[in-house]
């Protein structure tokens, strides 16, 4: 795989200080136990000191020795320190035993796609096959090693997006020995114990698959855990790649088709054209609408969905009585969804994310789209009005890979505009043909590319599990509000407050919660840090002490009402604010650095509790000492954040949603553009459209803080404009030169040292007049005069001089664009222009 190979050549991910990263574990938790001012929550500043004294010990203590050369050892035997940890089965397990899952929608993060660029009236089964083709390409270039590879990041996740499924992991002959006859009992549902890290040779399902199949766990004998304890129970999930996979999985109305799409041996596409493609599509829902479709109907999709225990149970039924079928649809490169689903605009996001909610009034069935998602898989969903999402698992997919393949099939979608127009190939994979590129034959009637459907019969326990995974669902659905809006600040406001604009929401954002409820909120953000070898993401945690400050000051300042009439009040409140903006920016490239605290926790939270695993011995005063830490209440907001908001997406996508961690919190995604902010905000019994709207109105008063504040600078340097001149006539080379404002150094019209210098050319009696400064503010700038400078004209023959900050213009007029009228004399330099306000 050549794109992959050029991985070897990443850095490795730094292994953080453990003192260091303990030292920013206190800092994040400060301010949730540390807190003065509007609203005095609950805090625990006794508690917090206990803790923050409990690391020290830990700290001073051997154990913390012990934990960090085990790290250090798996830094300079692997690619990555983390390899051995496998992180997202452990987080998995954690969440899966502190939180309750059952009341949370799946952990699927999505993108959704802007409308088709033809603006035709296109149809659903044309847009899926335009998107699909250009998955396909993608896919061929990405396994021919073709892909143009993303500079200096690592390409392996790539490769875990297709062909892969999420999948629980089960005990040696677990599936086989299962027995289908025997009833179901809250037995069957056991506690597992998720503290036991998995051995590599605990994946062995029902069947085998044909294809080679590319766990996420290393097949080495050396490997760690295959020191596991055979007789402890080995439980938790895993994520299967089937490399050589070449067909699709289809669902439509219940129904569910496999089709083959590449040459099983050469990797070309067997489709030989879109229209091909599409009247597949057409058949297929045309068929899942008639009666035979309703008679292979079927909501098992909603298993994916379902509590970890439940989905379990049920996948292992799933294997032993249709070992083929699920090996179907585990290796298919990815999921279509033709979504029946009819919605109106206020729900649109919900019904493109996970479908209709619709209940038949005679059999109170579900007759919704909702049952007719899979939710262990990528997912490529197109609605009957035509629209585009991506959806994916979040255990084993990374969003910055996912955005890059959404923006490519996107583009791709565009690009064959063109060729329609005049013919010709533009593509972003032209290398990439279809089959009758190839050999110039179609294969309309080819059996090879015939959609075949998966025939179930489902026993009376699958049936009830289904079922009570529907209503499981459907409730979730109800509880939770998807809000989608779009706010007018985006990249151009950012760079006028001279921040990024990731920070400016993020910022904004915890203002507003801090406005809402009081309180400052755990919050986490998703960092990418693929510049590194083996490396997906880390986790940045928003909140610190600054920020803590800045949401106080912002309530007691009243900003959260109207700007206050104080000006320096005002000013300092705009400079507190940039100043956080700069500290989450400042985090943000120290993680992206490998220099971030999160994984490096995790890990050291791992290592103790499997520290039999991992050969490591602790005495029972250092046993105590690690209990007491690593089960301090205290540290529950990493393993369950109440907020978290994350950046993803592009012009090419119109929403970007991602679920919350826990059933009391709230999830926020959100796309920059230069002129708006999308942000979709995911919530159970919260007010979202209030946080939007407390969000919407903290961004307009920082305008409006901006905004003063450079009124207030171009008048402080009109003043001191003023004052040069005044020396200027005196033409005393000696005499002190006013302090000139600092604060206006964005505003100026142009460089005071060259203004000064210019006396030898223009003194004072000199005959040279200016005769025309023109300016061109905007609207809203109308107050905010000596802004811009069109072009500067002498009145002595010489050819005009052009302005710094503005191109030349040929109209001359001796008036100032602004509410002044502006007619002096070169050499009477010194008078005061006199105003008159229109």
């Amino acid at each position: 795989m050549p794109v992959a190979e050029k991985d070897i050549q990443l850095p490795k991910l730094p292994l953080p200080d453990i003192g260091i990263t303990f030292d920013q574990v206190c800092e994040s938790l400060k301010p949730l136990n540390y807190a003065d001012g509007y609203y005095h929550h609950p805090l625990h500043p006794k508690k917090f000191q206990e803790l923050q004294d409990t690391i020290k010990c830990f700290l001073e203590s051997s154990a913390s020795s012990k934990i960090q050369n085990c790290l250090s050892e798996f830094y300079k035997s692997e690619k990555c320190y983390l390899d051995r940890l496998y992180l997202d089965i452990n987080n998995h397990n954690s969440t899966t035993e502190s939180d309750n899952r059952e009341d949370l929608l799946p952990r699927n993060p999505f993108l959704i796609l802007q409308p088709d660029a033809s603006n035709d009236n296109i149809s659903q089964e044309e847009r899926a096959s335009i998107l699909c083709l250009a998955s396909l390409k993608f896919i061929v270039a990405l396994r021919k090693g073709k892909l143009l590879p993303d500079k200096n990041m690592n390409m392996q996740p790539y490769f875990n997006i297709f062909g892969s499924t999420r999948a629980p992991i089960f005990e040696s002959n677990e599936v086989e020995k299962f027995d289908l006859n025997k009833p179901f009992s809250e037995e069957d549902l056991e506690d597992y114990n998720h503290d036991q890290l998995i051995s590599s040779d605990s994946e062995t399902t029902g069947s085998q698959s044909p294809c080679e199949s590319r766990d996420s766990f290393s097949s080495d004998t050396d490997d760690v855990f295959n020191r596991v304890n055979s007789s402890s129970k080995k439980h938790g999930i895993t994520q299967k790649t089937f490399p050589r996979s070449n067909h699709i999985l289809i669902i439509s109305k219940g129904n569910y088709y496999t089709l083959p799409v590449l040459d099983i041996d050469t990797d070309e596409i067997i489709i030989s054209s879109m229209s091909q493609l599409s009247k597949i599509f057409r058949d297929i829902i045309i068929e899942s609408s008639s009666s035979i479709g309703t008679i292979h109907s079927t909501g098992v999709g909603c298993l994916t969905s379902y509590s970890f225990k439940n989905w379990r149970y049920s996948r292992k039924r799933l294997q032993k009585r249709y070992p083929e079928e699920m090996l179907k649809i585990d290796s298919a490169l990815f999921v279509v969804v033709l979504d029946h689903c009819k919605y109106d605009e206020e729900n649109r996001i919900k019904s493109i994310y996970y479908g209709s909610n619709e209940i038949d009034p005679v059999t109170g069935l579900q007759v919704g789209s909702c049952t007719s998602r899979w939710y262990d898989k990528l997912q490529l969903v197109v609605t009957k009005k035509a629209e585009a999402a991506v959806i994916w698992d979040s255990f084993g997919c990374d969003g910055s890979t996912v955005l890059r393949f959404v923006s490519d099939i996107y583009a791709e979608s565009v690009m064959r505009l063109a060729r329609e127009v005049n013919g010709q190939e533009f593509s972003l994979w032209p290398f990439v043909k279809l089959k009758t590129d190839i050999s110039g034959n179609g294969f309309d009637n080819s059996p090879q590319v015939a959609a075949k459907i998966i025939d179930w019969s489902f026993s009376n326990v699958l049936n009830t599990h289904i079922h009570l995974s529907e209503t499981k669902l459907t409730d979730i659905i109800h509880k939770n509000d998807i809000i989608y809006e779009r706010i007018p600040f985006g990249a151009n406001f950012a760079r006028m407050l001279g921040v990024r604009p990731d920070s400016l929401i993020q910022i904004a954002i915890q203002i507003a919660y801090y406005v809402l409820y009081g309180k400052p909120v755990f919050t986490y953000e998703p960092v990418c840090t693929r510049n590194f070898n083996n490396s997906r993401s880390e986790f940045i945690t928003i909140q610190n002490q600054q920020l803590l400050q800045l949401c106080q000051l912002w309530l007691t300042s009243k900003g959260s009402h109207a700007v206050n009439s104080n000006t320096d009040e005002n000013e300092f409140l705009l400079a507190k604010f940039q100043d956080a903006c700069v500290n989450h920016t400042e985090a943000i490239l120290n993680a992206r650095k490998g220099l971030g605290f999160e994984k490096h926790f995790q890990s050291i939270q791992i290592l103790y509790k499997s520290h039999n695993n991992f050969n490591i011995h602790f005495s029972s005063q250092e046993k105590e000492l690690c209990n007491r830490l690593f089960n301090n209440e205290l540290l529950t907001p990493f393993t369950e954040p109440e907020l978290i908001c994350s950046n993803c997406g592009n012009r090419a996508m119109n929403a970007f949603g991602v679920t919350p961690a826990v059933s009391n919190g709230f999830g926020i995604g959100y796309i920059i553009t230069p002129e708006y902010t999308n942000l979709t905000v995911i919530s159970q019994f919260r007010q979202g459209s209030r946080l939007l709207c407390t969000l919407s109105s903290i961004l307009s008063n920082i305008k409006e803080l901006l905004n003063n504040s450079k009124s207030q600078q171009a008048a402080g340097f009109n003043q001191d404009f003023y004052e040069l001149d005044n020396i200027l006539k005196r033409d005393n080379s000696n005499a002190a030169l006013p302090k000139l404002s600092t604060r206006n150094s964005d505003l100026l019209l142009w460089d005071y040292e060259g203004h000064v210098k210019s006396r030898n050319v223009s003194r004072v009696n000199s005959s040279t007049k200016l005769n025309y400064v023109s300016f061109t503010p905007s609207n809203s700038e109308k107050l905010q005069t000596g802004r811009e400078i069109d072009y500067v004209s002498i009145n002595s023959g010489d050819k005009q001089l052009p302005s710094p900050l503005s191109p030349l213009k040929k109209k001359k007029k001796n008036v100032i664009k602004s509410k002044f009228d502006i007619n002096f004399d070169r050499g009477k330099v010194g008078t005061k222009v006199n105003s008159g306000f229109t």
